[in-house]
């Protein structure tokens, strides 16, 4: 579990400049590291496609009864490298932008990023790694924080599971960058699993 205490942890063993040096692959520990990270994810969202298909079904169903509109909402995001990406989510809000009670108990759970899992199988997003930005916030970003783009966006992430907002961190750290420098196949599967309990409980 990734508390506050681990994560302060992990920040000091980070230095910023060792960030802006690192290739891709550097991030990984080297190219078969970076495979078997995609194996992985290949794995979660093939198995979590084939586990999930009726829950997602009867989800697509309920959200189109339940207001006007499409079952998916499709969004430009950034992804590696700056490739600009269809992001797929259920759709939580109607047409005039107000947010739906079922979209309010979709999203409280994590349910509405579900069909990320298909952006996960395109290899435009991860299972875990750096929080998707919307396309139209990159002239907003600074050089440092798009370090973030050498590695391919995730559904959750250490950004998702981890009290940062509340550490005494100085402001160019960030979870995207402790994530890239401290990656492992072990902190993934953390992640995950934290993510799960976190959606069944409605956080």
């Amino acid at each position: 579990m990734v508390t506050s205490n681990s994560w302060q942890r992990i920040v000091a063993t980070v230095s910023p400049a060792e960030w802006a040096q690192q290739s891709p692959d550097e991030a990984f520990g080297g190219y078969s590291a970076g495979a078997a990270k995609r194996l992985l994810d290949l794995s979660m969202a093939g198995l979590g496609l084939v586990v999930l298909f009726p829950l997602l079904a009867v989800i697509a169903l309920a959200v189109k009864l339940d207001s006007r509109g499409s079952a998916l909402f499709i969004s430009r995001r950034l992804g590696r490298n700056g490739r600009v990406f269809q992001c797929w989510k259920f759709r939580t809000m109607t047409q005039d932008v107000q947010e739906t009670r079922l979209g309010l108990w979709l999203r409280r759970h994590g349910l509405d990023e579900l069909p990320q899992l298909i952006n996960v199988i395109r290899g435009e997003m991860s299972v875990v790694g750096p929080k998707p930005l919307m396309a139209s916030e990159f002239p907003k970003e600074t050089a440092s924080r798009l370090r973030r783009l050498q590695m391919m966006p995730g559904m959750t992430g250490l950004w998702a599971v981890s009290d940062a907002e509340s550490s005494p961190l100085t402001p160019y750290i960030s979870p995207d960058d402790v994530y890239r420098r401290n990656w492992s196949i072990w902190l993934d599967v953390i992640i995950v699993a934290r993510s799960m309990g976190a959606a069944v409980v409605g956080h």
